[in-house]
């Protein structure tokens, strides 16, 4: 992809931005993402210089690397330790790509491969993307999926798995290379953090019911023995100090068998353990 500094558009979309490192960098995304309109550009070239670019990948050293069109409605970013970048998306999402296997075509001329135009595909749920910001997998195209995938509700990137938790059958879904390896059935719906431990699985949700007080939210422990997940036990969130958080979670980062919320201080971090 070019990387031209008028494709970096992060000043006038830096709402709601996600960031994690990648290898000795980061990676850097807003969030929103304004969609292109009016009528289709005439020529590849056109089509991709009207595309905002909402991601930037940074060197070691500072460098900007690339940058690269992310998509709207990000929800989730994290990274994993083989350099791709898992975003997951809103029920509003939207992303100018075209799948992984339609990306190249040949020319009319029928002698030069080229980049497949791209197109608007609505509610892509998750896409992993390599280190350089090409796609590389999406759930909707992933025929092993769940029906239905509107939204990646929560996404856990630990050290060897990915999960996904999407609306609205919220089902456990696991990700390795090749796509989807298994989809199982929870007792949890609406849960915006996982925690994984081996055949145990945590969700974390607000609390049900016609008060709903803000930061009241019950861990609900789980387990499978290679079938659908059942409840274990259940136990309210509480802080270190023994109170229940005021506020809904702002941010979460679950990682394997550990999670991060940030609540109303923006300098402060909770960590729970699974």
């Amino acid at each position: 992809m070019a990387q031209t500094s008028t494709k970096w558009t992060w000043r006038n979309s830096a709402h709601f931005p996600g960031i994690d490192s990648l290898g000795s960098g980061f990676v850097l995304a807003a969030a929103r993402c304004p969609m292109p309109s009016g009528p289709p550009a005439a020529t590849f070239e056109a089509l991709e210089g009207e595309i905002p670019h909402n991601a930037l990948v940074v060197g070691h050293d500072g460098t900007r690397l690339t940058t690269f069109h992310a998509g709207d409605d990000i929800q989730h970013l994290l990274t994993d330790t083989n350099g791709n970048i898992w975003i997951g998306y809103g029920d509003e999402a939207a992303v100018c790509a075209q799948p992984p296997a339609n990306r190249r075509h040949t020319s009319s001329s029928g002698t030069t491969p080229q980049p497949a135009p791209r197109m608007t595909m609505s509610m892509p749920g998750l896409i992993r993307w390599t280190g350089a910001g090409e796609p590389a997998w999406y759930a909707t195209s992933d025929p092993m999926g769940p029906g239905s995938w509107v939204d990646c509700y929560a996404l856990n990137v630990g050290a060897d798995q990915t999960l996904a938790y999407p609306y609205t059958g919220f089902p456990l879904v696991e990700i390795d290379a090749a796509g989807i390896r298994w989809t199982r059935r929870t007792p949890i719906h609406f849960a915006p953090a996982v925690l994984v431990d081996g055949d145990n699985v945590a969700f974390l949700a607000a609390d049900t019911g016609p008060r709903k007080l803000p930061g009241h939210y019950t861990v609900t422990l789980t387990r499978s023995q290679n079938g659908p997940l059942e409840t274990v036990a259940s136990a309210p969130l509480l802080l270190a100090d023994g109170t229940r958080p005021d506020t809904w979670a702002r941010r979460k980062v679950c990682r394997g068998n550990q999670a991060w919320l940030q609540f109303h201080d923006e300098r402060t971090w909770y960590r729970i353990e699974l």
